[in-house]
């Protein structure tokens, strides 16, 4: 049996992210992305956690519900 290529793969988390997740852009000035980083890492999380960690933190204090209906 062949086997399927990764580009197959990829295709298949693409679609499947388009349909389960919303993307946001922002951007910082030069030099900034790496800084984030390295204070993510510093607490043992990727930068996309450490950012979702930091919204629900601020949606918290807010009392704002973030939950999907």
């Amino acid at each position: 049996e062949r086997s399927r290529g990764l580009g197959d793969v990829y295709k298949r988390q693409a679609k499947y992210n388009a349909k389960a997740y919303d993307e946001i852009k922002f951007r910082v000035k030069k030099g900034v992305k790496p800084l984030l980083k390295e204070l993510a890492e510093s607490q043992d999380m990727s930068l996309n956690e450490f950012i979702l960690t930091a919204v629900e933190k601020a949606a918290n204090e807010a009392n704002f519900d973030l939950t999907v209906k």
